[in-house]
């Protein structure tokens, strides 16, 4: 109703205003005290106090006004319950009152009329005009809200006056489920079969089948006696819900996450139904830096244009500067050998000025990290990370599972070095599928060092100097991630960085070990050096040693180069340095603990020998040998991809004997540079130089982490096998 209907519109009095519906001897509670009602006396209730029986006398409109505002409650006696309000509270509202009023203004003229009351459309048409017109009104009520008004006046108008024409927004909205009991037993087993997976189909066979078992029951027999015949079939049996009816209850009861949650899982419904917040950047550099492995969609060749394999990329991103502040592409598997190879580049300065156009200055990314944040990788959750955290200064901070959100700056630079090997002959481009539609990709021609040097130009030239809208000032602004590094550089208040053999000491790959008078044994390599004598010769030691257990020492080593270890002396809060003994300086020169396992193991396999330097130097030449040639025989993938990893790891030449190859191994791994956060240890070596500290015992804050000391190895039998026929001459390769 507009309000041009209500204007200049006088509301009625008298027996119009609404009034309660009481009965005599209902109970009616007043500010908190119960009366009960005695008998009404024209337009007033008598009410007797039940405790002080003392009279009170009301006009409805009193009570009305009482009731409004919530002082007033009441109980019918029939009921023994409280009723339906009968009034809406506001139509207290004088707006609300002139509404009721023209409602009864408009019944009273077509229920009076001279001609009589017809229910007619055409003549309610008439009849409401001509009022609309003596009320000076431009628009008129429709004959239909007319009749309704009319059977509102006709149930409770003499009950409760104008009160029968409120808007009873209080009854409005769904009032349940009209379905039998049965029927609503038989959706909720469907709905909970419908979320346990499958489709909606087997979800109402699920209904039609309880409600079989109900017909069948005497229950169900007993009910279809009196249920509504509406619900009943021919035979007078319960009717299942239909399909459509399921489709609905499942729209009304089930939440998209409950939906999702129940037939994909929760990891899947949290994801897409959970919202998120941006957060903040670090307030300097390497405060936050995000890690993460990726295969490279790239084959790579050796300088004699032998195929290889995919190499492994590993990269670190400082949050704050989006800057890629190191990498490490190897051949070598996900591992620790990988991470430590990736953060020593990430810590140290870079040398890039080999390569054509760059600087040393250009990539000037180098400092001690504080948060590393990880995923759950066996490359990261390993106990030499654990270690070489506490001892380095840096905090890791383990990532949820499956959750790789939470590291996104190292995830779109994964995609955009993907997209960057796409670029190159010999692309695998994303996945097998889309690599099939290519009908004749280029041969790969790319060696490891030279893809490291054109990953290194992106980097420096494209990526770290590409506006990025996540660094600017002002919302939309993008900035370089190399101009937000100069901007910050003044917070990096990093102290200086370790040497790098020292790093190898603090970062290395860890272990326990006894010191014993022929020195230090690890991976049955013997270490030695005359400084061993000092720790032989300390009482702590040999007090320790008398106990039920041996003193243990913390000794660490590079993963590429096993021709020395660093042993941890904490009497003295000092690193000595040991060399290989002489019986093994041969053999261990160049070699990595991947590729001295994989010796010993074929060693073992083929002659059963264990500690022999003889047969181990001619079980590296025959392995290197077979290597070689099953490369250059197209073997299989997997096969390939394990004999990289033993010729090459992280070198760009393969690893030679120099008992069977003259000085062609070029020796050892292609180191890269780190960070130690406090007072370093003491590095003594054979000429003792000045060195430092002890490594930080603290705690490093990390979640739980699986301890795993070993180092991880592949399952190798196929190349054993095939370095066995090739050294007994089963088989040769071309």
């Amino acid at each position: 109703m507009t309000s041009s209907h209500l204007k200049s519109f006088e509301v009625p009095h008298g027996n119009l205003y609404p009034r309660l519906r009481l009965v005599v001897g209902d109970s009616v509670w007043i500010n908190g005290e119960e009366h009960f009602v005695q008998k009404r006396q024209r337009d007033k209730w008598i009410l007797i106090h039940l405790e002080t029986q003392e009279l009170l006398i009301e006009t409805d409109l009193r009570l009305v006004d009482l009731y409004g505002s919530g002082k007033l409650k009441y109980r019918s006696r029939s009921s023994m319950c409280p009723p339906l309000s009968p009034m809406a509270p506001h139509l207290e509202d004088p707006h609300a009152r002139a509404a009721a009023a023209l409602k009864h203004d408009y019944v009273k003229y077509v229920m009076q009329h001279p001609t009589g009351f017809r229910t007619s459309r055409k003549w309610l048409k008439d009849r409401i005009a001509e009022k609309a017109l003596e009320r000076g009104e431009e628009t008129s009520p429709s004959p239909t809200s007319v009749l309704n008004w009319k059977r509102l006046h006709d149930a409770h108008f003499q009950e409760i006056g104008l009160a029968a024409y409120a808007p009873r927004h209080d009854l409005k909205g769904k009032r349940g489920s009209r379905l039998p009991e049965a029927k609503k037993v038989a959706l909720d087993r469907a709905v909970d079969r419908y979320l346990q997976g499958g489709s909606i189909k087997d979800a109402h066979l699920e209904a039609l089948s309880y409600i079989s078992d109900v017909n069948r029951s005497a229950e169900g027999k007993k009910y279809s006696e009196s249920a509504p015949l509406k619900h009943l079939d021919e035979k007078g049996l319960l009717t299942p819900p239909s399909l459509s009816t399921l489709e609905r209850e499942i729209r009304r009861k089930v939440s998209p996450f409950v939906k999702q949650a129940g037939r994909i899982g929760t990891y899947y419904a949290r994801k897409n139904c959970q919202s998120y917040q941006t957060r903040g950047l670090p307030d300097r550099p390497y405060g936050e830096v995000e890690v993460d492995f990726t295969p490279v969609d790239l084959i790579l060749v050796d300088d004699n244009r032998v195929i290889l394999g995919r190499p492994y990329l590993i990269a670190f991103l400082d949050r704050a500067t989006r800057m890629v502040v190191g990498f490490s592409i190897s051949f070598d598997v996900p591992g620790y050998a990988s991470v430590l190879d990736g953060l020593r580049n990430a810590i140290f300065q870079k040398r890039i000025d080999h390569i054509d156009g760059l600087n040393d200055e250009d990539w000037p990314c180098m400092g001690r990290i504080e948060n590393l944040y990880i995923d759950n990788g066996r490359e990261f959750a390993n106990g030499h990370l654990l270690a070489a955290a506490a001892d380095l200064g840096f905090n890791l901070i383990r990532l949820p599972p499956r959750e790789p959100w939470h590291k996104g700056l190292v995830e779109r630079f994964m995609r955009e070095v993907a997209r960057f090997s796409h670029r190159f002959p010999g692309t695998t481009h994303s996945n097998a599928v889309q690599h099939r539609d290519y009908e004749e990709p280029e041969a790969p021609v790319l060696t490891l060092s030279e893809f490291r040097d054109l990953a290194t130009k992106w980097i420096v030239t494209d990526y770290n100097r590409r506006p990025n809208r996540g660094l600017g000032r002002a919302p939309g602004v993008p900035r370089a991630p190399i101009d937000a590094w100069r901007d910050k550089l003044d917070l990096l208040d990093s102290p200086s960085l370790p040497s790098e053999e020292l790093f190898i000491a603090l970062a290395g790959q860890t272990a326990e070990r006894t010191v014993q008078k022929y020195g230090v044994e690890w991976d049955h390599i013997r270490y030695w050096s005359p400084d061993l004598d000092r720790i032989l010769a300390h009482p702590d030691h040999r007090g320790q040693s008398s106990k039920a257990c041996s003193a243990k020492y913390h000794v660490r080593r590079d993963p590429y180069d096993v021709s020395k270890v660093y042993l941890y002396n904490h009497h003295a809060k000092e690193v000595i340095e040991l060399p290989v003994v002489d019986k093994w300086r041969k053999y261990t020169k160049g070699l990595s603990v991947f590729q001295h396992r994989l010796c010993r193991e074929h060693e073992l396999m083929r002659e059963e020998h264990r500690s022999d330097p003889e047969a181990l130097w001619k079980a590296r030449a025959a392995l290197i040998n077979a290597g070689m040639g099953a490369l250059r025989s197209g073997r299989r993938k997997q096969l390939e991809r394990k004999l990289t990893r033993y010729l090459y790891g992280n070198r760009a030449h393969p690893g030679v004997s120099e008992l069977v190859f003259e000085d062609q191994c070029g020796g050892e791994a292609d180191l890269i540079p780190l960070t130690a956060v406090h007072e370093e240890p003491v590095l003594v070596t054979s000429d003792p130089t000045t060195g430092l500290e002890s490594p930080s015992t603290g705690e490093t804050q990390i979640s739980k982490i699986e301890i795993n000391s070993a180092a991880g190895s592949d399952d190798m039998d196929e190349i054993l096998m095939l370095a066995a026929q090739v050294n007994s001459g089963s088989r040769s390769d071309a």
